[in-house]
Formats: C-alpha cells, sequence, structure tokens
C-alpha cells in the first residue's frame, strides 16, 4: 500500500496539475485578504485582525475554491491511466483493485491536506505583508484546526467526484459536477434551515463557528455527513472493482 502511494505521489507531484492546484491555493487568500483589507480601511472604527484574515480565507476556500480544487486533483489522479490507456496493463500486475484505489484516494486525501496546510501559510505571510493586527498563538492555533477540520469533512464531498471520475472516465463530468455543487452552496449558505441538509455546505456549517445558525440541526448534518461519506465511499469501490475496464 506504501509503494502504491508513493507512486502515485511522484506522479503528481511532476504534473502540471498540481502545480496549477498550488497557484490555485494561493488566490483565495489574496482575493479574500484584499476585500477585508479594503473593508477594514473605510472605516475609522475597523481593525484589520489575523483571526479575520483566516476565517475569511477559510469561508471563501471551503465554499468555492477547495471544492473546485480538490475535485480536480481527484479527477487528475482517478482518470490519468484511463485517458492515457495505460488502465488495462496496470491492473494486470499482482495488485488488487482494492489496493490501487486505495492508493489513489490516500494520494487524494494527501493532496487536499497539504493545499489546506498551504493556504493557511499562504494566509499568515499575506497577513504579515498586510500588517494584520492581534497575531496570538490561540489564533493559530484554533485557524489550523478549522482549516483541517474543514478540509476532513469534504472528505466524502471529493469521493463523489471520484466516483463521477470512475464512471464517466474523463474530466468534463466531475468538473461540472463540482461547479453545480458549488452553485448550491452559493444559493444555499445563507439559508437557515436547508444548508444543513446539503453535503457541499456541511464542512463549512460544522467547521466555521460564526456559520452555525441553527444548532439543533447540527446532529443531522453529522449524520448526513457519516452517511454520505459510507454511501459514495461503497459505491465507489464497488464501481471500480466489479466493473470490466475496457
Amino acid at each position: 500500500m506504501i509503494n502504491l502511494f508513493l507512486m502515485e505521489f511522484y506522479k503528481l507531484k511532476r504534473s502540471w496539475m498540481f502545480i496549477c492546484a498550488i497557484t490555485g491555493t494561493f488566490v483565495s487568500p489574496v482575493m479574500s485578504t484584499l476585500v477585508y483589507y479594503t473593508w477594514a480601511k473605510e472605516g475609522a472604527d475597523r481593525k484589520f485582525l489575523f483571526s479575520d484574515v483566516f476565517a475569511r480565507n477559510h469561508m471563501f476556500s471551503i465554499l468555492l475554491i477547495n471544492i473546485l480544487l480538490f475535485s480536480l486533483i481527484a479527477t487528475y489522479v482517478i482518470n490519468r491511466e484511463y485517458m492515457e490507456n495505460t488502465i488495462a496493463s496496470i491492473l494486470t500486475i499482482p495488485v488488487s483493485r482494492f489496493s490501487y484505489l486505495t492508493g489513489k484516494l490516500m494520494i487524494v486525501l494527501f493532496s487536499m491536506f497539504f493545499l489546506t496546510g498551504l493556504s493557511y501559510l499562504f494566509v499568515l505571510l499575506i497577513g504579515f505583508i498586510f500588517q494584520a493586527e492581534g497575531l496570538t498563538t490561540e489564533i493559530l492555533t484554533t485557524a489550523l484546526v478549522y482549516y483541517f477540520k474543514g478540509a476532513l469533512l469534504m472528505t466524502p464531498c471529493i469521493i463523489t467526484g471520484v466516483l463521477a471520475a470512475c464512471i464517466s472516465k474523463n474530466y468534463i463530468v466531475p468538473i461540472v459536477f463540482s461547479i453545480i455543487a458549488v452553485i448550491g452552496n452559493i444559493f444555499l449558505s445563507y439559508h437557515d434551515t436547508y444548508s444543513y441538509f446539503y453535503p457541499w455546505l456541511i464542512p463549512t456549517l460544522l467547521s466555521a463557528v460564526e456559520w452555525n445558525r441553527n444548532p439543533d440541526l447540527v446532529n443531522y448534518s453529522v449524520m448526513i455527513s457519516v452517511g454520505f461519506t459510507l454511501i459514495t465511499t461503497l459505491a465507489t469501490y464497488l464501481y471500480f472493482c466489479l466493473t470490466d475496464i475496457e
């Protein structure tokens, strides 16, 4: 399993797709910080705080950018062998389909956490550049926790993209699917009830305290997230392991 993970890691780190994903990770901190900086400087009584810089970037990333970036990485990892017509020859080696798919999912999860950590560091750097105030160890630790918590909660959403990639065997369907998910986030993000039942919005609600406007529905969100994870993971493994490779 470790060898499969390392194989996928070496293939991914040499790809332009991963470089594009790193570049995209830099977009969210820059845009969210600039918007907040402009807003803070427009009023004499407003302060430009590190805590708000971290929170605003986290919300912008998890609502919009991360779904697209993580889905792009997942689609590339899954579809590379299909697009290069090497999937059939790879599966002739003495490695089970279960192990092969698990290795790919491991590198997708690794990429998600790596890009999340990179975004966290970018925000910290940009905060220093724009001279944000109020940086403390508690703020650094708290922000790091909810950044990675948000990435972990996005796992079922990205596995759905993996399933779409396995079924479609191309880039278009998963990317369109992730765009539709982002549009759903935009329309439902301020709804006090429906947002708790939309899987792609649940990571934001459970990782950002200020968005938890209806605590009575949190338990439903947790159950939906767990159930969605189990269903999508099972469906992905069943489809990949039982479907013939053309």
